[in-house]
Order: structure tokens, then C-alpha cells, then sequence
């Protein structure tokens, strides 16, 4: 609402001006004989007068109002700038912090990986015990024993003889 008195106030201004200029070139503002200024002279200088305030006036709000605009505007803009920098800075030290959970977690894959290892090889080494143990201890320890079987077929189709299970 304020923007738009002063742009009327600034039309006014233009047309005091416009006014007091065909004012002066219509009549006389001096007189002739003894060089004082006319009625009409007086007028004149009034509006030219009036319009420069009015034009000063409207300029130096419209500029204050500018400034104020401007120092809100930066005040935001330092303001999102610090959130924002804030932001990354939260975001750097979460960054930072999983690099850290990755490097340990690497290390302990790692190790999971080597511990996996040795237990492969202690439960080979421990089986291998096993079996020297159970083949020193048992009287047929390093005995191999190989079975062949024969399952008598009876004629007909498909069918075992049930002589053989007796």
C-alpha cells in the first residue's frame, strides 16, 4: 500500500512540475518595468517548490525503504548461510564418523577372516588327531574293510528272493 502512495505522490510531483512550467510559459511572472515577480510568478515557485519536496520526500522513502529491504535480505541470507554451514559441518562429522565405522569394520572382516582360518586349520589338526588317536586306540584301527554284496533277484518283475535276508 505504501508503494503505491508514493508512486502517486511521484506522478503528482511530475505533474506539479509539468503545471508550473506551462504556468511560466503562458504568463508573465516578472513585470516588465520594475523586475518584481508577478502573482502568477509567485505561484509558480510555490509549485516548483512543492513538487521538489514532494520528489525529495518520496525519494528518500522509497531509499529508506530500500535499505531496510536490503538489511533484512542480507540478514536472511547470513542466516541460511549459517544453517547451511551448519549442515555441512554436521554432515562432515557424520562423514568422518563412518569412515571411522567402515575402517573398523574393515578390520574386523578382516580379522574375522584370519580367525576363520586358524579355525579351519585347528579343527583339520584336531581331526587329523582324531582319527591317528582312534586308529592307535581301536584294534582295527587300520583295518579297511571292503563289502561286496549280492542281492539275488527273483524272476518276475522286479522282486528280491527272500532267501538272502535269512
Amino acid at each position: 500500500m505504501l508503494k503505491f502512495i508514493l508512486e502517486i505522490l511521484k506522478f503528482c510531483a511530475i505533474a506539479i512540475g509539468s503545471l508550473s512550467g506551462l504556468i511560466g510559459t503562458l504568463t508573465e511572472t516578472k513585470n516588465k518595468v520594475t523586475g518584481t515577480i508577478t502573482p502568477w510568478g509567485k505561484r509558480i515557485v510555490t509549485l516548483i517548490v512543492i513538487s521538489g519536496v514532494i520528489a525529495v520526500s518520496t525519494q528518500s522513502i522509497e531509499s529508506y525503504l530500500k535499505r531496510v529491504s536490503d538489511r533484512e535480505d542480507h540478514d536472511r541470507r547470513l542466516a541460511d548461510e549459517q544453517w547451511t554451514q551448519a549442515i555441512l559441518d554436521k554432515a562432515k562429522i557424520i562423514g568422518e564418523e563412518l569412515g571411522k565405522q567402515a575402517e573398523s569394520i574393515g578390520k574386523t572382516v578382516a580379522e574375522v577372516e584370519r580367525t576363520s582360518s586358524n579355525v579351519r586349520s585347528v579343527q583339520s589338526g584336531q581331526a587329523d588327531e582324531l582319527i591317528g588317536m582312534y586308529r592307535v586306540g581301536h584294534p582295527l584301527g587300520n583295518l579297511r574293510v571292503k563289502i561286496n554284496l549280492t542281492y539275488p533277484i527273483k524272476s518276475g518283475i522286479g522282486g528280491l528272493e527272500s532267501t538272502w535276508l535269512a
